[in-house]
């Protein structure tokens, strides 16, 4: 939980400089890759 609030607070840190539709999907993999992991 606390690696995905980190991974999350760092997509929103570089919103300015990425679309949000890459956040989007950033957020995605991580999401997977954290489930992935922790299962």
């Amino acid at each position: 939980e606390k690696e995905l609030k980190l991974a999350i607070a760092f997509i929103y840190l570089d919103n300015k400089l990425i679309p949000s539709v890459e956040i989007e999907q950033s957020m995605k993999l991580i999401v997977t890759r954290l489930i992935k992991r922790t299962s």
